[in-house]
């Protein structure tokens, strides 16, 4: 049987809510990103990658599944 391989990714909308009250330069500069990553988020034009999601969330002090609960579905 052929192994598949699922590539995970996250919706940027729980993790934008840790950052409503920073600028998309504010934010990249957090999370280690340009801040044109952080406004394609925002503006719903791309989604994170399961090693994005993982280090954003470290990032902010949290575990992944804090932030995505279907973290542990994907």
């Amino acid at each position: 049987m052929a192994r598949v391989t699922v590539r995970a990714s996250f919706p940027p909308e729980p993790l934008l809510a840790h950052l409503a009250d920073l600028t998309s330069r504010e934010a990249g500069n957090l999370l280690g990103v340009e801040h044109s990553t952080v406004a394609a988020w925002r503006q719903g034009r791309r989604r994170l990658s399961l090693r994005r999601a993982d280090l954003a969330a470290v990032d902010l002090g949290y575990h992944p599944s804090s932030i995505w609960p279907e973290w542990f579905a994907e």
